[in-house]
């Protein structure tokens, strides 16, 4: 497997995969093969300790309490909601999208709304190993946001 670092190179460096896991070896991690041994089985110890940060499948994640946090959108004044029309998918792209979607609401990430005033549709990205990433079309419901009129300050004013 071949990883590419953030700092353009003339030759992509290699990474490790690892399963830091030893109850499910199929889960794995990657590290990238510019660290000497010493520096990847340090790393590969702190992944070990920590086994209870990551979440390995949908289920695994869980949810903020509202109480503790929680994010509105600031939408403008008389904007009517956006429903996106049913955009057709294919078979194999269709099935996906059922099974994953089902992983979501079974998870508790997701829930049915029957009466939805805002409609995004979904937009099936391949990854670069093959494998197909569910993606929502936002870009009705960004233009109905405002701009902010202050960008992020650059990290290098913040440090």
């Amino acid at each position: 497997m071949v990883c590419q670092e953030d700092v353009p190179t003339s030759e992509p460096v290699e990474c490790v995969k690892v399963a830091i896991n030893p109850e499910h070896p199929e889960q794995t991690v990657m590290i990238g093969g510019n660290q000497s041994i010493e520096g990847k089985k340090a790393i590969c110890e702190v992944l070990k300790a920590n086994l209870d940060v990551f979440a390995w499948k949908l289920a695994d994640m869980t949810g903020v309490l509202r109480t503790l946090a929680e994010h509105k959108l600031r939408i403008k004044e008389n904007t009517a909601p956006v429903r996106q029309k049913k955009r057709g998918q294919a078979p194999e792209r269709s099935k996906f999208i059922v099974e994953e979607v089902q992983k979501l609401v079974e998870a508790g990430i997701m829930r049915e709304v029957t009466y939805q005033s805002w409609r995004s549709n979904l937009v099936l990205v391949k990854k670069h190993d093959g494998e197909w990433r569910m993606c929502v079309d936002f870009t009705g419901l960004n233009k109905a946001c405002p701009k902010d009129c202050y960008p992020l300050p650059e990290i290098d004013w913040k440090v």
